[in-house]
């Protein structure tokens, strides 16, 4: 069975909250009641746990929460203090010559401390072995050997375990897969180099040379060679046939998440490169083949479903944001509609405002004061890690727990193209209910990073009737009810975050267009 924790190094609130929400142990994560690291024994037993993971492609040990992640009040409280990120490092390495990468970071839930370690893999692939004797002395006055010299320690469930033959295929694995990384790296060079050739003209382009692709290619050789099959009807109709064989790959049923996410971000790849080429019908296939495979995860979906599935339209949701805001920054306004107007079951008109609801009620958008905004954030630091859906912005670093850049031209697009569906959704569907039609996140966040979206919905009709241009009889009413109401609902979210949006004083023009539009006053 894959483990369902995602070892990613994140040490954030929202990162504590996913991994308690799993309510179990596993190999790679660790619950621990209270840990006094005063005490030979537990210092040395942490040490074990951090090794061990290490040898296992890393984890984490949560300090102050029970095997299923509760908050453990009748336990001893946990000092913070004494789990300082390079006291962790220097205990483990004391006993192995393998550096350790080890970082820590303390948080607060339910009034209690919790403490969230997180230890990487050996940045080798190979196993690090125990150099040094870690005893404790008992009361009984006997010595417990917890790490014995020459020893390999390895996860087995959620214990740890002397290596033995039987382990070694498994702790070799990280090895080779890293010995392939490197000869892959080669391979797709050359692969990019024939790509970038074929784009150039250099090789004539003719339709009997089959440029390759494959999930296994990295994303910028992959969006590369998707940009190479458009404007020949045989290479898209390859990129069609290539979008079908993903639909299973992509399926919620596909226990391989690795590759699974790997699948999902090369689909919403191809519906960024259809955004840059005007494909409309590209688009469409892109977006359809992402659409029906979130669909058949909400079999049977009840109001508050398992956390694995909400993960799941979750991870939908962030490469939906990132695709929406690279048709901001391309104003590829046709393909804005396409895009969000997607039901889900009879109740939520777009899949957008669904996959909100369920990434909520799993608690997997807590974040402290960026809570209302955190997907937002969230789609931005996906972004910062995946740089073909942002060829057209310069690198981005992962933001940390500090302040927000006041400039930062990703996340600023989002948060236009976050305004801009709910608008676009409520105009739509003008007789539908708020709550099942959009919620504006970037209400967190400052009115000024949304504005140039609504001043332009405002003032250019030709804007207007792109986004909808099924809508031609009543379109400014819509648009314009629309607005009011998304407005609204952003003006008093902003006041529970703390953004304080003035609304549509923010642009005389704004509120003139509601009024002179708006069916009701």
């Amino acid at each position: 069975m894959v483990s369902p924790v995602v070892v990613d190094g994140r040490l954030t609130e929202e990162k504590l909250t996913e991994l308690r929400s799993l309510g179990a142990e596993f190999a790679s994560l660790e619950h621990k009641v209270t840990l006094d690291l005063g005490d030979t024994g537990h210092r040395l037993g942490l040490a074990k746990d951090l090794i061990a993971m290490m040898n296992s492609g890393g984890g984490y040990v949560v300090v102050g929460t029970t095997d299923k992640g509760e908050p453990a009040h009748d336990a001893a409280p946990v000092k913070p203090t004494r789990f300082d990120s390079a006291d962790l490092a220097a205990l483990v390495a004391k006993y192995i010559a393998t550096p350790p990468i080890v970082t820590s970071q303390a948080h607060i839930v339910e009034g209690r401390a919790v403490v969230l370690i997180h230890v990487a893999a050996t940045p080798t692939g190979l196993p690090a072995i125990v150099n040094r004797l870690g005893e404790e002395q008992l009361e009984s006055g006997k010595k417990s050997r917890i790490l014995e010299p020459g020893c390999i320690y390895v996860r087995q469930g959620t214990a740890n375990v002397v290596a033995t033959d039987a382990h070694w295929s498994r702790l070799l694995e990280r090895y080779r897969t890293q010995v392939v990384a490197e000869a892959r790296q080669d391979i797709d060079t050359l692969v990019r180099r024939v790509v970038e050739s074929l784009n150039d003209g250099a090789s004539g382009g003719g339709a009997e040379f089959r440029i390759p692709l494959a999930v296994e290619m990295d994303d910028a050789t992959f969006a590369e060679a998707v940009e190479a099959h458009f404007g020949s009807k045989d290479r898209e109709a390859r990129l069609r046939r290539f979008l079908r064989k993903m639909s299973n790959l992509i399926a919620i049923e596909n226990e391989d998440t690795e590759r699974r996410e790997e699948a999902l971000t090369k689909v919403a790849i191809v519906a960024v490169q259809a955004v840059y080429a005007d494909s409309h019908s590209l688009f469409e296939v892109a977006i359809k083949t992402l659409h029906d495979a979130y669909i058949a995860a909400s079999d049977g979906e009840v109001d508050y479903v398992p956390v694995k599935r909400a993960r799941y339209w979750l991870g939908h949701l962030l490469r939906l944001f990132c695709i929406g805001a690279v048709i901001e920054r391309e104003a590829a306004w046709w393909a804005v509609a396409p895009l969000v107007n997607r039901a889900v079951g009879n109740y939520y008109i777009t899949w957008f405002r669904h996959g909100l609801v369920h990434a909520s009620r799993a608690e997997l958008l807590s974040g402290g004061q960026r809570e209302g905004a955190l997907i937002l954030v969230m789609a931005r630091d996906f972004a910062a890690r995946h740089p073909a859906f942002r060829d057209d912005l310069s690198e981005l670093a992962e933001l940390g727990d500090g302040e927000l850049p006041s400039a930062d031209s990703m996340l600023d697009s989002l948060c236009r193209f976050d305004i801009r569906w709910c608008i676009v959704a409520a105009a739509a569907h003008p007789d539908e209910r708020e709550g099942r039609v959009f919620y504006p996140s970037c209400s967190a966040l400052k009115q000024a990073r949304a504005q140039p979206a609504l001043t332009q919905l405002a003032i250019d009709a030709d804007v207007r009737r792109a986004l909808l241009p099924k809508d031609e009889l009543g379109l400014d009413t819509h648009f314009a009810d629309a607005m009011k109401s998304v407005l609204r609902i952003a003006v008093m979210q902003s006041h529970h975050n703390g953004a304080w949006w003035p609304g549509v004083d923010a642009d005389d023009r704004v509120g003139a267009f509601i009024e002179k539009h708006a069916s009701v006053q």
